[in-house]
């Protein structure tokens, strides 16, 4: 039976590369075969090793891929650094990060696929479509 596809936002805290660490081979797998099987998919990623984003940024250059990439974040403020206990890990999520997070509009995707339960958090609004791995 053939299924409708799926509309996937896949929240990264690794570029999906076939050559990274052992997550980036994971979520390169997972995004090659989600759109192998049809779906529609966007990505949004954070992470801290600089030569991978820089990495991710040639690989994925072409129009075809629905890929963003953000450094982690940095925080200097009392404030930010007191937010990071509300929400774990919350300093590595730059606000050009959230800010594309929310224009994405999560709530027109099916599912919100969410690696590491870490970045749980950035789920909130959208929880009843989010799948934390």
């Amino acid at each position: 039976m053939a299924r409708d596809p799926l509309r996937v936002l896949l929240i990264l805290i690794e570029p999906p590369l076939a050559f990274g660490n052992a997550a980036s081979r994971w979520f390169h797998v997972l995004y090659n075969e989600l759109q192998k099987r049809g779906h529609s998919v966007d990505v949004l990623v954070v992470s801290g090793v600089e030569k991978d984003i820089k990495k991710a940024q040639e690989v994925f250059k072409d129009d075809k891929h629905n890929i963003q990439l953000f450094p982690f974040g940095k925080s200097h403020s009392l404030i930010e650094k007191l937010n990071n206990y509300l929400q774990p890990h919350r300093i590595k999520f730059s606000p050009e990060f959230m800010k594309a997070l929310h224009d994405m509009n999560p709530d027109q995707y099916d599912v919100v696929h969410i690696e590491q339960t870490w970045a749980g958090w950035t789920s909130f609004p959208w929880a009843h479509k989010a799948l934390i791995n």
